[in-house]
């Protein structure tokens, strides 16, 4: 049975990667060599290209108007999507000889260096990365915000986490990205060759899928606490709310010529996940 299963996951990672090279620029395309071994370890392989290598498109955020067809030149790599496009869930980056994690908005995570230690051998059981597998992101925005400098210098089990290390061909990094809204996956990877024009060829294999974030802006309680003080105030006497994960369900009917007055008022609140089937009477 395990035979069976390791193909499977061996078929569909091999076919995901042969998807994505059709369509990578030749620079980013692992070479045949690479992709057999990878297939006989039964792990996945891509290139990242130091970043810097190409003149990017300052603020322009479509692939097709930057280098290589790639937003940020391919100096970035998803664990999540296969894509090399900074719009795709971005995970790594590759930049100045070091990997880092965590890049846009509340998005973070870390990454440890493991040294020489073999790709194989790292999984979910491993007793030096529990502190990678067992980790749960805060769910207040407060608090997220903080998570990037706390765990900017982090031991655990004798490693060390940061959020940029050094690269080194020939060692193994285990590496947390997590995405609001979007991703949180642990992944193991490991630098098989830096080549003559700077890309670098990496091994990996998935470790650990979380299911994804969100971030919280305050207490349900205190949420549905302001907005019924706030509709109360204003006389919605026939309105039903209910917040559940900050999302907040409005049911009920507005005065005739209010129900503009009566979303303004509910987004200064909450400007997005918000449910209604308020209507006029």
């Amino acid at each position: 049975m395990k035979v069976v299963l390791g193909a499977v996951f061996f078929f569909l990672l091999s076919s995901f990667a042969l998807a994505q090279a059709g369509k990578l620029p030749e620079i980013l395309r692992p070479t045949l060599a690479d992709e057999s071994e990878a297939l006989s370890l039964e792990v996945g392989v891509f290139k990242i290209l130091p970043r810097g290598m190409f003149q990017t498109t300052f603020n322009d955020y479509k692939d097709e108007n930057n280098p290589i067809g790639i937003r940020e030149g391919g100096a970035f790599y998803s664990f999540t999507t296969g894509s090399h496009s900074y719009n795709q869930v971005p995970e790594v980056m590759f930049e100045q000889d070091s990997f880092s994690v965590g890049f846009a908005g509340m998005n973070y995570g870390f990454i440890a260096d493991l040294g020489e230690a073999e790709l194989a051998q790292v999984n979910r059981d491993t007793p030096s990365i529990q502190f990678a597998v067992t980790y749960v992101p805060p769910s207040f925005e407060s608090e997220i915000r903080k998570e990037p400098q706390r765990l900017s210098h982090y031991e655990s089990c004798g490693l060390l986490y940061t959020g940029r290390t050094l690269v080194i061909p020939g060692h193994t990094y285990v590496l947390r990205a997590i995405g609001f809204g979007r991703a949180d996956k642990l992944v193991a990877f490991q630098v098989r060759r830096k080549d003559p024009d700077g890309s670098l060829v990496v091994f990996w294999k998935p470790i650990k899928d979380f299911k994804p974030p969100f971030a919280l802006y305050q207490s349900d309680a205190e949420l549905l606490r302001k907005l019924q003080a706030a509709i109360d105030e204003n006389g919605y006497t026939d309105i039903t709310l209910k917040v559940k994960d900050n999302v907040v369900f409005v049911e009920g009917s507005v005065p005739r010529g209010t129900i503009n007055l009566f979303f303004k008022l509910v987004n200064s609140e909450r400007s997005n996940g918000i449910h209604t089937s308020v209507r006029e009477k």
